[in-house]
């Protein structure tokens, strides 16, 4: 099972310690796949910078 969770940093008395971003979900969850190159894909259209890259990603398999 392969699975992404959304972070962020800590508030201002732990600045850099990260905890779960709840904004998107109530448990922070991205998505859930058993497939790994359904959640390969999934991680590079998160880290795309423009859609150009996301075009690309997407063409993957």
């Amino acid at each position: 099972m392969c699975f992404a969770v959304a972070m962020k940093p800590g508030e201002k008395t732990e600045p850099r310690k990260q905890v779960i971003n709840r904004d998107i979900r109530d448990n922070g969850l991205l998505f859930r796949t058993a497939d790994p190159m359904t959640a390969l894909k999934h991680v590079l259209m998160l880290g795309a910078k423009n859609a150009e890259l996301r075009k690309i990603v997407a063409a993957i398999g």
